[in-house]
C-alpha cells in the first residue's frame, strides 16, 4: 500500500471499503446553496466521460486505512502455515505417506478487511459514488452494485440505511415515471423520517441532477462506465495519513461535525505529500504532529483550542517565508511601490485562512528554504533553557515569540524574527553569543523606521550581510571592529552600538553590558541611550548615577501624568521657551507606542537640550526616589523672568486646551490652539489663565 498514488474511485472502492466517519459533516452538494458547486463537479465528471482522452484530476483525497495490519497479518500467517505444511508433506513423503492440505482464509478480499476513512474529500467521494451508482442502476449490474455496498456513512443511521436501500438489487425495479429520485422516494421501503436527514436529501437532489445531465448530453452508459472504471478518466491523488506517522490527534482536531480541516492541516498534508523523503528528515511526519506541535502547545500557555494552535503553527511558516519571498522575488531595481502593493504580503502577514499552497507552489523559494525552517524548529526544540527578551522588544521569551505571539506582527517584529531565526540557523543552534546578537539587532531594528515591506526587505538583506560577517564569533568583538556603517540601519544607532561594543570589549573589568541592558530596557529609551552616555561623559561610574536619575525623569510615573509635568519641568529650567524670533511652537507629547511617536516628541526635544537634562537631575530638589513630588517642587521654585513661562507654571491647566500641543505667538500674545492650525479654535494664554 503506497502512501500516495493516483487512483480512480472505482479502484478505491474495489480495494477498500469506504466509511464516512461520524466526525464528518453531512453531504452538502445537493443543497440549494451548493447547487453551483455540485453542477460544476457533475458537469466536469460526466463531460470527461464523453471525451476519455481529456483526463480529469480531482486534487488529493486523504484519510486513514483501518484494518490493513490485520490483512497483512492474515497474509503472513497463511504463508507461514503453508510453509509448515509443505515441510510436513515433504517429511511424510520420505516415509512413503501421502499427505494433502489446502489452506484458505475467511476472506481473500482486501476490501472486506480494510476500510478507508476519509478526512478530506468526503463531498467529492460521495458525488463520485452517486455517479457510479447511477450507471450501475442503468446497467442493472448486480455484481457492481454489490461492490458499491462498501460505501457507507456513519454520521446518521438514516444515511447509512438509505445507502443500504439503494444498493439492494430490488432497486432495479423502481418505477421511473417521475424520475429516479422520485422513484426512490416512492419506494415502499423508503422511510418518511429520512426526509429530515440533510445527507439523504442532498443525495436525492444530486441523483436528480445526474439524471438530467445524462439525458441532456445523451451520454452512453457503457461508454461512461468504461471511462470511469477502466480508462481512469477521472482520478485523484490518494494517500494514507498513517504512513506519514500521523496520530489520532488529527481526529481530535476535527472536533465538530461540519468543521473542515484547518489551513494548517491542509498545509501539513501538502507538505508531507511533496517533501517527505526529499528534505533529509525521515521523521518529518512525526515531528510535525508531535515534537514541534508540542512547542506550540506548551509555549502558548493556556491556549487549549486546537484551531488556534494550528493558526499559530501555520503563521510560524508564513512569517519565515515572507522574508524569503521578498528577498528572492525582488531586487534593487524594483520600486518601493511595486513591492509594497504585492497582494501576497497580506496573505503571509495575517492569520487569514485563504489557501496558501498556490503561492508556495508558484516559485522555488519555499522549496529552497523549507530545510532551514525545519532546522530552526529542531534547534528551538533541543534548546532546554530560554532567552528572555528585553521587555521592550517582546514581553515574552524567545520560544513564546516564535510559538505564541507570532500573529499580527508589524514589520519591525517581522524583521526581528528574521534576524533571530537566521542567526540560529546560521550558527546551527549555537547559542553562545545569541544574547549579544539579539540585543544589538534589537536596538538597530527598533530604532530604525521599518514600516513597509520594501523597508523590511532591505533590512533583511543587511542582516544577511551582517550574519556572514559575524558568523559564530563574539558579536561585540566583530561589531567593535566595524569602521563603517551597517547598511540600511539608522546611522546614529549604528554608531551607538559600535561605541557600546567597544566599551564592553575594551574594559572587561567593568560590567558595561549589564549597565547598558538595564538602561536600554527603559520603555522610552527603547535601546537608544547614546544621549545618556554623552551626559555621563562616557564614564562608567557617572553613567550608573546619572542613568538612574534620567530613567526616573522619563519614567512611566511621570509620563502618565496628564498635567504635562515633564514639559513644565523642562520649561522651568529654560531661559525662555518662547524665542522672539519664533512664532510656531510644539511641545512634546508623552506618547511612545511607536518609533515615529518617540522620535517626533521627546527624542527630538532631548537632542537639543542635553544641558537641560543635566541641570534638572542636578537640581537640589531632584529626587529619583520620589520623582513626581520632586519635579512639582522644581516647577514651583522656578524664578524665570519670562511672563509666559510663569503663567504656564502657575496655571498648568492652560496646556490642556492645546490638545494637539501646538502654540502660536502673534503680536506679543501667546495662543493655545485646539488643533494644528490658527484657523481653528484657540485661546489667548493670559485670558485663559485668568478664566481658569
Amino acid at each position: 500500500m503506497n502512501n500516495e498514488k493516483k487512483i480512480s474511485f472505482w479502484k478505491l472502492i474495489t480495494d477498500y471499503s469506504i466509511e464516512i466517519p461520524t466526525i464528518q459533516r453531512d453531504y452538502t452538494y445537493g443543497r440549494e446553496s451548493a447547487q453551483e458547486i455540485s453542477r460544476k463537479l457533475i458537469n466536469a465528471i460526466l463531460s470527461s466521460c464523453l471525451e476519455p482522452s481529456k483526463k480529469l484530476h480531482l486534487d488529493f483525497i486523504y484519510g486513514k486505512l483501518e484494518g490493513k495490519e490485520n490483512f497483512h497479518l492474515l497474509e503472513k500467517n497463511k504463508h507461514s502455515i503453508d510453509s509448515l505444511l509443505q515441510a510436513v508433506q515433504h517429511y511424510a513423503a520420505n516415509l512413503y505417506l501421502n499427505v494433502d492440505f489446502a489452506t484458505s482464509k475467511k476472506s481473500e478480499q482486501q476490501s472486506e478487511i480494510v476500510t478507508f476513512i476519509p478526512l478530506d474529500g468526503q463531498q467529492r467521494l460521495t458525488t463520485l459514488f452517486l455517479i457510479h451508482w447511477y450507471f450501475v442502476f442503468i446497467k442493472k449490474d448486480e455484481k457492481c452494485l454489490d461492490i458499491l455496498k462498501r460505501f457507507t456513512y456513519t454520521t446518521r443511521n438514516s444515511s447509512k440505511e438509505f445507502l443500504q436501500l439503494i444498493c439492494q438489487p430490488r432497486i432495479f425495479d423502481l418505477k421511473l415515471e417521475k424520475g429516479l429520485a422520485q422513484g426512490i422516494l416512492n419506494d415502499e421501503l423508503f422511510f418518511t423520517s429520512w426526509k429530515k436527514d440533510p445527507t439523504v436529501n442532498s443525495m436525492l437532489s444530486v441523483i436528480d441532477q445526474i439524471e438530467r445531465f445524462v439525458k441532456e448530453k445523451s451520454i452512453n452508459s457503457d461508454q461512461a462506465w468504461e471511462a470511469l472504471t477502466k480508462l481512469n478518466t477521472v482520478s485523484f491523488d490518494f494517500f494514507d495519513l498513517d504512513e506519514f506517522d500521523l496520530t489520532d490527534e488529527l481526529y481530535v482536531k476535527m472536533n465538530a461535525r461540519g468543521k473542515s480541516l484547518s489551513g494548517f492541516e491542509n498545509f501539513k498534508a501538502w507538505l508531507l505529500k511533496n517533501y517527505k523523503g526529499k528534505i533529509g528528515d525521515p521523521n518529518l511526519g512525526r515531528k510535525l504532529d508531535i515534537d514541534w506541535f508540542d512547542l506550540f502547545w506548551v509555549y502558548a500557555e493556556g491556549i487549549k483550542d486546537v484551531e488556534e494552535i494550528d493558526n499559530k503553527y501555520l503563521q510560524f511558516f508564513k512569517n519565515l517565508y515572507l522574508s524569503d519571498y521578498l528577498l528572492e522575488k525582488y531586487n534593487s531595481e524594483n520600486s518601493a511601490s511595486e513591492i509594497n502593493t504585492d497582494k501576497h504580503i497580506e496573505l503571509l502577514r495575517t492569520s487569514t485562512q485563504k489557501n496558501l499552497i498556490p503561492l508556495l507552489e508558484s516559485n522555488e523559494t519555499f522549496s529552497r528554504n523549507i530545510d532551514l525552517y525545519i532546522r530552526l524548529l529542531d534547534n528551538l526544540k533541543v534548546k532546554e533553557n530560554d532567552y528572555n527578551f528585553n521587555k521592550n522588544f517582546q514581553t515574552n521569551s524567545l520560544k513564546k515569540y516564535f510559538f505564541k505571539n507570532n500573529q499580527g506582527l508589524n514589520f519591525p517584529n517581522n524583521t526581528y524574527q528574521y534576524a533571530l531565526s537566521r542567526y540560529i540557523i546560521h550558527t546551527n543552534g549555537d547559542f553562545t553569543f545569541f544574547e549579544q546578537w539579539a540585543r544589538v539587532l534589537g536596538n538597530l531594528i527598533f530604532n530604525t523606521p521599518i514600516e513597509t515591506a520594501y523597508l523590511h526587505r532591505n533590512a533583511c538583506k543587511s542582516i544577511d550581510t551582517l550574519i556572514q560577517s559575524i558568523g559564530s564569533e563574539n558579536v561585540y568583538q566583530k561589531i567593535a571592529q566595524l569602521d563603517g556603517c551597517i547598511e540600511f540601519f539608522d546611522g546614529e544607532q549604528v554608531s551607538e552600538e559600535i561605541l557600546k561594543s567597544q566599551l564592553i570589549i575594551q574594559h572587561p573589568e567593568l560590567n558595561w553590558e549589564a549597565l547598558f541592558i538595564e538602561l536600554e530596557a527603559h520603555r522610552y529609551f527603547y535601546g537608544q541611550i547614546g544621549f545618556i552616555l554623552e551626559i555621563a561623559n562616557y564614564d562608567f561610574n557617572d553613567l550608573v548615577i546619572k542613568g538612574k536619575k534620567i530613567q526616573a525623569l522619563f519614567s512611566e510615573e511621570v509620563l502618565n501624568k496628564n498635567n504635562h509635568l515633564l514639559f513644565r519641568t523642562f520649561l522651568s529650567q529654560m531661559d525662555s521657551f518662547f524665542n522672539p524670533e519664533i512664532h510656531r511652537y510644539y511641545f512634546p507629547r508623552n506618547i511612545r507606542g511607536t518609533l515615529r511617536e518617540r522620535n517626533e516628541n521627546w527624542r527630538r526635544f532631548i537632542k537639543g537640550n542635553l544641558a537641560l537634562i543635566e541641570r534638572i537631575i542636578s537640581h537640589q530638589q531632584f529626587d529619583e526616589n520620589n520623582i513626581v513630588h520632586s519635579l512639582e517642587a522644581i516647577c514651583k521654585s522656578c524664578q524665570s523672568n519670562d511672563k509666559y513661562t510663569l503663567t504656564i507654571l502657575s496655571s498648568p491647566k492652560v496646556l490642556q486646551y492645546a490638545n494637539q500641543h501646538h502654540i502660536r505667538k502673534y503680536n506679543h500674545s501667546i495662543f493655545l490652539l485646539s488643533s494644528t492650525r490658527i484657523s481653528g479654535y484657540f485661546s489667548e494664554l493670559f485670558t485663559l489663565s485668568w478664566y481658569l
